[in-house]
């Protein structure tokens, strides 16, 4: 599908720019592309130390002018702390800054924006509280605070957008690839810069934020198995050979039977769980080990697994695939944009679906097919879906608005309780 058409279907961005307010506090995101884009991070006003964070990820036709209120609001009543931002192409992403202009007086650089490469790859890391204990190599990339991007509303560092053909501004139009690496950078930022646990992460896509959510929630639970099946393989081998160096010792001849083998040894596969018993008292269990439980990074040895990759997903207004919105054909053509309905099988974490019954935008029939498709990968154990009556796209949250929080607010308690059950992890803190 060519860019023009992309842009005419998908991208609306307001025209002109929604400024965010002095009182709005934002700070610039260095994304794979080397585009600065602007991000904002609320914490729950109640809780400093909320549990959950939601990365949300907005839909076509507003910015983070249009919704920070609206974020705000979601923060304090699902109790969470919230971290949006506006892809290349919107709001303040809409012009490309050749610097990033810091508070007056502040020496700091932005080095370190998206972290060293080595670490953004490692598998089990994660932040503090149940997540990863940063590497020296990360300890000289990142600070602790966001306050290294922020700027203020009223500083230079603001573009001029009544003068777009000024030298300093370059135009950015919206593309797919750039929405992935923006999103991604949102996501780094929460695990390396904010120190929060991967398994303390929940996506929310609206509309076409449904895309760049998709696409990370599916690269993070792929990154998660090849890891997990690696770490797996790594103590299977480990348990073998501690095995064996006992019975050597002992003066067995190294045989082992289903039957107990010539000392008694007794294996056991447990294919529900994923373990291993020897005797009863060595497990190889699928979770969090106990230096990830005290706030280590789970790379303490070679043998730990690595860290649950998300919490939950939420998905409002979401869509099969771009020109499935346009002509569904049952399936994704070559070339389509953001296919949703081929990535969503592969997210094994807790996904709530969120959908007009009525909407005008992208038809109601695209949420149940992703719903469907959730119900046959994970069984029907999933989720309910919210398929809400006379709603359009874009005003559910106001019609059903007590509905909304509930229903959301029961979400991140599911999510709570999965997150406990596959990490042992109930401390309450993030």
């Amino acid at each position: 599908m060519g860019n023009s058409v992309v842009s005419h279907v998908l991208f609306h961005p307001p025209t002109p720019p929604t400024p965010l307010l002095p009182h709005q506090k934002y700070f610039w995101i260095e994304t794979s592309t080397k585009l600065l884009i602007p991000a904002i991070f609320i914490s729950n006003e109640n809780n400093p130390n909320a549990r959950f964070t939601l990365l949300y990820s907005h839909g076509h036709d507003v910015d983070l002018g249009l919704i920070y209120d609206f974020l705000v609001d979601l923060s304090r009543l699902l109790g969470v702390n919230v971290m949006s931002y506006d892809y290349g192409g919107y709001g303040m992403g809409m012009v490309k800054k050749k610097s990033v202009v810091l508070p007056s007086g502040s020496s700091k650089s932005r080095k370190g924006a998206r972290g060293s490469k080595a670490n953004r790859e490692n598998c089990g890391a994660s932040g503090k509280n149940g997540g990863g204990r940063r590497s020296q190599s990360s300890d000289n990339q990142h600070h602790n605070d966001e306050d290294l991007y922020e700027t203020d509303s009223n500083s230079d560092s603001s573009y001029d957008s009544d003068d777009p053909t000024s030298p300093q501004v370059e135009i950015i139009q919206p593309s797919e690839q750039q929405c992935y690496a923006d999103i991604e950078a949102c996501h780094n930022y929460l695990v390396y810069n904010k120190g929060i646990s991967p398994s303390h992460i929940i996506l929310y896509g609206k509309s076409l934020g449904s895309g760049p959510t998709l696409w990370l929630a599916q690269k993070l639970y792929h990154r998660y198995f090849k890891c997990r099946e690696a770490a797996l393989s790594r103590q299977m081998s480990g348990q073998y050979n501690a095995t064996m160096a006992t019975m050597k010792k002992n003066g067995s001849d190294g045989s082992v039977a289903s039957g107990g083998g010539k000392h008694g040894l007794k294996v056991q596969y447990y294919s529900s769980s994923s373990s291993l018993s020897l005797d009863g008292q060595s497990h190889i269990q699928m979770r969090t080990s106990p230096s990830e439980k005290a706030g280590g990074n789970g790379n303490d040895d070679a043998n730990t697994m690595p860290v649950m990759p998300l919490a939950g997903v939420v998905l409002h207004g979401a869509f099969l695939s771009v020109m499935r919105t346009m002509l569904n054909m049952g399936f994704t053509p070559s070339g389509d944009c953001f296919p949703n309905a081929d990535r969503i099988g592969d997210v094994k974490c807790p996904i709530y679906i969120i959908h007009a019954k009525e909407d005008e935008v992208i038809p109601l029939s695209h949420g149940k097919s992703l719903y469907e498709k959730i119900v046959l990968a994970n069984g029907v154990k999933v989720f309910p879906p919210f398929w809400a009556d006379d709603a359009a796209h874009s005003n559910i949250e106001q019609k059903y608005a007590t509905a909304y929080v509930k229903r959301l607010q029961q979400f991140v308690k599911h999510c709570d309780i999965k997150v406990a059950q596959e990490c042992g992890d109930n401390s309450g803190e993030r």
